[in-house]
């Protein structure tokens, strides 16, 4: 009887050990796994839509960008995993380049991207994609007209789930202005809060369309979305 304990014993032995093996190797992450950078500063943010090796971004806090944030390289840009509301990135604004694809979800954007024509909250441009939900942009510079998203020759915007909301009344509002050229513009269950008075210079616009051609506008897809 005591061999036969012990066989039982030395039995159980191993398949515990076996057992906490597999246990141990299931909690490793496999080396091909890409670990999002969390980001809570402006200089960090800035750097990381610079740096090509950085696809995954996560946003710990609000951030008031001293300079555009440029992406040149495909990314993810979302809400930290703690966080339950959206963070806030305000300051300078966005511009997306070089033909790449950029995911955005869960911020509040109210910074602006100012050009010579206009204030922008975030420009996509050389050909590249932005696909975006569930954003909160506030838009109120009562300087130079004033736009969500610019989608530039080529370009393409898919918005959905997200508000903008304008509070200066004296210049022209665009939630959307599409370059001569513009690619695929979709717009999904979205709800636009506008404030322009609709007189002469101070027109508000669900998309604005640049050009005479029709054969140069992009393809629109509305679908479920509000305004006022």
């Amino acid at each position: 009887m005591l061999k036969e304990k012990r066989f039982a014993f030395r039995i159980f032995s191993s398949v515990l050990t076996m057992t906490l093996i597999s246990s141990v190797f299931v909690g490793i992450p496999s080396a091909n796994a890409i670990d999002a950078l969390q980001v809570h500063d402006s200089a960090a943010l800035i750097a990381a839509g610079l740096d090509p090796t950085t696809t995954s971004v996560k946003i710990t806090a609000d951030i008031e960008l001293t300079a555009n944030l440029v992406i040149n390289h495909n990314m993810t840009i979302t809400r930290g995993d703690l966080l339950t509301g959206s963070p806030t990135i305000s300051g300078k604004g966005i511009e997306i380049n070089s033909g790449v694809v950029v995911t955005m979800s869960y911020l509040t954007l109210t910074g602006d991207n100012s050009q010579s024509e206009g204030n922008y909250g975030v420009m996509i441009q050389g050909a590249s994609t932005l696909n975006a939900s569930n954003l909160t942009l506030t838009r109120n510079s009562a300087l130079k007209d004033n736009t969500g998203f610019n989608v530039a020759l080529g370009s393409i915007l898919s918005l959905t789930n997200s508000s903008i909301t304008w509070t200066a009344t004296t210049v022209q509002q665009y939630a959307v202005y599409a370059q001569s050229g513009a690619g695929a513009i979709t717009l999904t269950s979205n709800t636009f809060h506008f404030s322009a008075p609709n007189s002469a210079g101070k027109y508000s616009y669900l998309i604005g369309v640049q050009g005479d051609l029709v054969a140069n506008y992009p393809t629109m897809t509305l679908s479920g979305n509000t305004n006022d």
